[in-house]
């Protein structure tokens, strides 16, 4: 008998099990695949490692305006993808180690739910039931796919097959301008590929801030990133050297391309087997409250299974979430802070409201911004591209919402969360003290602005 089993072990699962661990329960984890999940094994922690090794080759190559030249710039992407396997491996077998280290079991193989207090694992060596008290579900997510456009393995990709790539392809196509779309174009643009993205809506990055979107763009097109908005791949056919793909828009092109990549999201794991007959869920994911819990109140959901944001903070949350109110400490989960990250170079962080969003909301709001190429520290290091943006009530001073494009960005915003979270008001984010020269007095800056406009 066990207190909790966690099914799936991603960062919603590995965390929720090692809480529950924590605080003095007997857990158990099930994982068919490799511990960690998605983001550790075919997601975030080899993207993020890939855009590092990109990065390396756009600082050589602009180099020269500095008085920095090389003779001779070699990619060798065997080697490239061996030290992003590396990289993976430590990280699976790191998260494997803190499972132990919290005396979580790992059972390997497929979980399956029989009722509220009977788990059956499937595996090599034959199949078990095991009991207990409660149950994580934590299947994850998986790409999507479209009516006339399929993941075949060979010419059409999704990202986790693209990540596994053994020879680097001349030309990709990608289909979706999202973040992964985006964050995979400049990777491969940088080690040589020719690259262009096809994007539905009117502009890449469509979830976030228009001018976000514009300045990628700007970035992604000085990298020979070729990009159609308001275009659809109608279709794609084998050619003896890759594919031609038929795209409509305003004008009709035909696009080839040695690979296509399809980039148009995740959709939540929904195995009825798995989750069970009585765990109801909707087209968007396995339907919870805000404790975490699904229709059957000893069995919890976390992470992309649940549809609410597919992200791997915030199933790292939910799990914290779940793990509490098994374990009697109340707790609920709080959408409004998450925040939204894409690793290009520039980064993008953002949270909370667009200026759009918090006029049509609130009415009178003050926006202060300030541009990249106005920051001393971004001009030593020549990242002039970007920006910071804070939005906040004209009448209370509070956060309502921030966008930053820049050099860690994603490590920027936390102080922007911390303050929103906290109540504390825009002028005080002005009189905090900054190190300089940093990227960061470009948050200081932006709050200045705001002060000066209500002072006046």
């Amino acid at each position: 008998m066990k207190d909790t089993i966690v099914i799936g072990s991603g960062p919603g699962g590995y965390v929720a099990a090692i809480r529950c661990a924590q605080m003095g329960q007997s857990v158990a984890i099930i994982e068919e695949g490799a511990i960690g999940g998605v983001c550790t094994n075919t997601g975030c922690i080899p993207t993020k490692t890939l855009l590092d090794s990109a990065k390396i080759i756009r600082e050589v190559r602009r180099g020269s305006r500095r008085g920095v030249t090389f003779s001779d710039l070699n990619v060798d992407f065997s080697k490239v993808m061996k030290h992003k396997e590396s990289v993976v491996s430590r990280n699976s077998k790191g998260v494997e180690y803190l499972l132990k280290e919290n005396n979580v079991e790992i059972i390997a193989g497929k979980g399956y739910i029989v009722d509220k207090n009977k788990v059956k694992v499937e595996g090599k060596n034959g199949s078990s039931v095991l009991d207990t008290k409660f149950i994580i579900i934590a299947t994850g997510s998986m790409e999507r796919e479209l009516p006339n456009l399929q993941i075949d393995g060979e010419t059409i990709l999704g990202s986790e097959q693209i990540l596994s790539m053994k020879e680097l392809p001349s030309s990709l196509l990608i289909i979706g301008g999202g973040a992964i779309g985006v964050e995979l174009a400049q990777i491969f643009s940088s080690f040589g590929t020719k690259v262009t993205i096809v994007e539905l809506l009117d502009r890449i990055l469509p979830m976030e801030d228009e001018t976000v979107g514009e300045v990628l763009a700007k970035v992604l097109k000085r990298g020979k990133v070729e990009i159609h908005t308001g275009s659809k791949v109608e279709k794609v056919e084998a050619t003896d050297s890759g594919v031609k793909a038929f795209v409509s828009g305003e004008e009709s092109l035909e696009l080839t391309a040695e690979r296509v990549l399809l980039s148009v999201g995740r959709i939540p794991v929904l195995d009825e087997e798995v989750i069970g007959p009585d765990v109801k869920y909707d087209n968007r994911g396995i339907i919870v409250n805000e404790r975490m819990q699904t229709s059957v109140p000893n069995i919890y959901a976390i992470g992309d299974v649940t549809g609410q944001v597919m992200l791997a903070h915030v199933a790292s949350q939910q799990a914290e979430v779940a793990a509490d109110n098994i374990c009697s400490v109340d707790s609920v989960m709080d959408y409004s802070l998450v925040p939204s990250c894409i690793y290009t170079d520039p980064e993008v962080a953002s949270f909370g409201l667009g200026a759009r969003e918090a006029r049509e909301k609130f009415g009178e709001i003050t926006v202060g911004e300030f541009p990249l190429r106005r920051s001393g520290r971004a001009r030593t290091s020549g990242d002039t591209e970007g920006f910071a943006r804070i939005i906040s009530r004209t009448d209370t001073e509070e956060i309502l919402g921030a966008q930053i494009v820049a050099p860690r960005a994603t490590d920027m915003l936390e102080l922007l969360l911390l303050a929103k979270e906290r109540g504390v008001p825009i002028s005080e984010i002005a009189r905090i003290i900054y190190p300089h020269p940093t990227f960061i007095e470009m948050i200081r800056e932006a709050a200045i602005g705001m002060r000066k406009k209500k002072e006046c």
